[in-house]
């Protein structure tokens, strides 16, 4: 499964690894671009298909990363994967939705340590509303930003706001686009664990919260809210009928 936070409320007894995980389906094939060990000397544990694993992601690249959950994920030899919208991150300090983001230096010193960066586009729009111009230059000059800046190839994308599951050409066009780009996987804000025959460029992922306690992120990790994708589908097709209704109206 993956998880994915935006602001990082965590604590020790909140991220320690838990030994009794039941056996899940899971894709070691290509998710362990995502998150790799933090020794390279180290086994790489996605590269056993039969072990369950975890896939943390953080997405827009807010600086609470740095000073909050990073320590912890140090701490425990946890890597993960953030996802930066680029004009957010800067030489000096830049605000995103009223919240300090990272750094480009401080971007640079949690690579060296481990930590796996992932594109979030350039200004986080809502690339449904935007023209295929647009939304490629979102893709690539991301890409291209965080590439220059820390010196690796980037090959994850995180898709911002609410995945078009219900517009199926544009959702074609855009995972077309990421291949033709240079990305080799790509998540979404579906919610869900991810299985083998998913589609690597639109996988789903498991939000995680300060309201989870252990019992509560177990349940998740281990399949209990995939129902949610269903009723998340169901809501996203009445919201684009409603506004359908209302531009006939």
């Amino acid at each position: 499964p993956q998880s994915c936070s935006h602001s990082q409320p965590f604590n020790d007894s909140t991220i320690q690894p838990r030994p009794d995980r039941p056996n899940r389906p899971n894709r070691p094939d290509r998710l362990n671009r995502l998150n790799q060990p933090n020794e390279p000397n180290q086994p790489n544990r996605l590269d056993e298909p039969n072990k369950p694993y975890v896939v943390l992601t953080f997405d827009d690249g807010y600086r609470d990363f740095y000073t909050h959950a990073f320590p912890i994920l140090h701490k425990y030899r946890f890597s993960a994967t953030v996802f930066l919208p680029t004009a957010f991150i800067g030489p000096q300090r830049k605000k995103f939705k009223g919240k300090e983001c990272l750094t480009w230096a401080e971007v640079r010193k949690l690579c060296d340590q481990g930590i796996i960066f992932g594109s979030h586009t350039v200004n986080h729009l809502k690339l449904t509303e935007e023209k295929q111009e647009k939304i490629e230059y979102e893709l690539k000059k991301s890409k291209e930003q965080i590439e220059d800046h820390i010196g690796n190839r980037v090959k994850s994308f995180c898709y911002p706001y609410a995945f078009p599951d219900q517009d199926k050409i544009f959702v074609r066009a855009l995972l077309s686009l990421m291949e033709r780009i240079g990305y080799e996987i790509g998540v979404t804000t579906r919610v869900g664990l991810a299985y083998s025959g998913d589609n690597i460029f639109a996988l789903k992922r498991m939000p995680i919260n300060e309201f989870d306690d252990q019992v509560f992120l177990v349940s998740k990790l281990t399949g209990a809210y995939d129902w949610i994708q269903k009723f998340q589908l169901v809501y996203k097709k009445i919201k684009r009928d409603s506004g359908r209704s209302q531009i006939l109206e």
